[in-house]
């Protein structure tokens, strides 16, 4: 991979996860297609989605900046180091929130595979996950260069 590469994959990665979890939360929160209910949906996003504005701030501030032509390196990383966290995330999170459902459409709650209390924690964990593995690549990759105004 490329840095330029590397930037664009976590870019649009993190772009689409925020957005797409956000308006998961949010949107569906009254309906049966967010397990956890309007309460924990709104708890989850104050949980997840300040990190995921936190990675994309460091982005922009990046794409933003006049001067933030870097060379475009070939990274010194396997692609799976950068690729296979955040697809994880989306697996871990795509997969509870399809197994809460599962279990919610049958007889009773006592079917449910994922409570929402449950889900709330995998919402957590796969967070953590994420930023752990992905803190250091941002900061490497989207590391602003001071501005000739500064």
């Amino acid at each position: 991979m490329r840095a330029s590469e590397v930037r664009n994959w976590l870019g649009k990665y993190f772009l689409l996860m925020t957005g797409g979890l956000a308006a998961y939360l949010l949107l569906l929160s009254d309906t049966r297609l967010l397990p956890i209910g309007p309460k924990a949906g709104v708890d989850a996003f104050q949980i997840v989605i300040p990190v995921f504005i936190g990675q994309l701030t460091v982005m922009f501030r990046w794409y933003g900046a006049a001067d933030s032509v870097q060379s475009d390196a070939r990274v010194h990383l396997p692609d799976w180091v950068v690729k296979w966290p955040p697809l994880l995330v989306l697996a871990l999170v795509l997969l509870a929130a399809a197994l809460s459902l599962t279990g919610s459409v049958g007889s009773g709650t006592a079917d449910v595979l994922v409570t929402p209390e449950k889900f709330k924690t995998i919402l957590t964990a796969c967070v953590a996950l994420l930023n752990a593995t992905t803190i250091f690549i941002v900061m490497k990759y989207f590391e602003a260069r001071p501005s000739a105004d500064s």
